[in-house]
């Protein structure tokens, strides 16, 4: 075991938590302030988060759960996730070496748990315009326009991809704001959210 190799690994990795927790504290600020001004949502509020570690020294993920709720509502309407993972083998396989961002969205009241790239497809997700998971009911209508009260989605980004507080805004926060008022078009989102190709239940990066 190398010192020096050692030290400098510890850096990088806590220099990387630092940054992170200042990019989910501002990526908190904007959040509330840019959904609270949809008309009809009363507020948004931190829920908690969930850290992973592979032992007791590195955390290697994290899911921080958003309650949205509307007006005269005691229960949240629905729960935004930001998920990052620092490494997972699962999605290495699929992405390279590489950290991501996932941006997970349910309507209801129920905390959401992970989303991976690698079971997406068998736990019911279909894929949309390359970049977009969708899970539907098995009888649902893929052909009608689905409201942000009656979805569960997700998206997946580059953790390097942000980088300030427009990428924040850009990957983020406008994504979820038009989700809920317009309506999300796959076809527009930013060309940094990451394309995908299935095959039967195989998942594949497209470059």
């Amino acid at each position: 075991m190398n010192g020096e190799n050692l030290f400098n690994a510890a850096t990088v990795i806590y220099k990387a938590g630092e940054e992170i927790d200042a990019m989910l504290e501002k990526m908190s600020a904007l959040l509330k302030q840019k959904l609270e001004s949809i008309e009809g949502i009363r507020k948004v509020e931190f829920l908690d988060d969930d850290a992973d570690n592979t032992s007791d020294w590195v955390y290697h993920d994290l899911i921080q759960n958003y309650g949205i709720y509307k007006r005269g509502a005691r229960n949240p309407g629905a729960c935004l996730a930001i998920q990052i993972k620092l490494f997972d083998t699962g999605e290495a396989e699929i992405v390279g070496p590489r950290a991501l961002l996932y941006v997970l969205f349910s309507s209801g009241e129920w905390k959401l748990n992970e989303f991976l790239l690698h079971s997406a497809v068998g736990e019911g997700f279909e894929l949309e315009q390359e970049c977009l998971w969708q899970r539907y009911d098995e009888d649902e209508d893929r052909s009608l326009k689905r409201s942000w009260e009656d979805t569960e989605c997700a998206y997946v980004v580059p953790l390097t991809a942000i980088n300030t507080p427009e990428d924040v805004r850009t990957l983020i926060i406008d994504p979820i704001y038009c989700l809920m008022t317009s309506g999300l078009n796959s076809e527009k989102m930013d060309r940094r959210i990451l394309r995908f190709h299935v095959e039967g239940s195989k998942v594949s990066l497209l470059s």
